[in-house]
């Protein structure tokens, strides 16, 4: 499958570690169908720890580099970084879209 690039569109939650209630990490879920057209074009591409896939990835005007995370579940998230939320002025709760493309 040749999908040079794809968009993640989704609602913003938070990761709370239990032990650390003030910290957090910030993603979008990418659905299920677009998780499994992702997973099909990632064959053969290099991953990167536990099988995550390294993306380029742009919210308005911010580009950064991240990875989708797998999860047992069949989907990815996407993590958002502080700098990128701060800088296109979302937070948690808020519905965005995303471009990638793979790195």
């Amino acid at each position: 499958m040749d999908m040079k690039a794809f968009t993640i569109t989704g609602k913003i939650w938070r990761y709370q570690h239990p032990q650390k209630p003030e910290s957090g990490w910030y993603f979008v879920n990418v659905e299920k169908t677009l998780a499994a057209k992702i997973k099909k074009a990632a064959a053969g591409r290099a991953k990167v720890g536990f099988h995550f896939i390294p993306v380029k990835a742009k919210l308005g005007k911010t580009e950064w580099q991240t990875t989708l995370f797998p999860q047992k579940e069949g989907y990815y998230l996407l993590c958002i970084k502080a700098s990128v939320r701060r800088a296109e002025g979302v937070d948690e709760g808020d519905v965005i879209k995303a471009t990638c493309v793979f790195a």
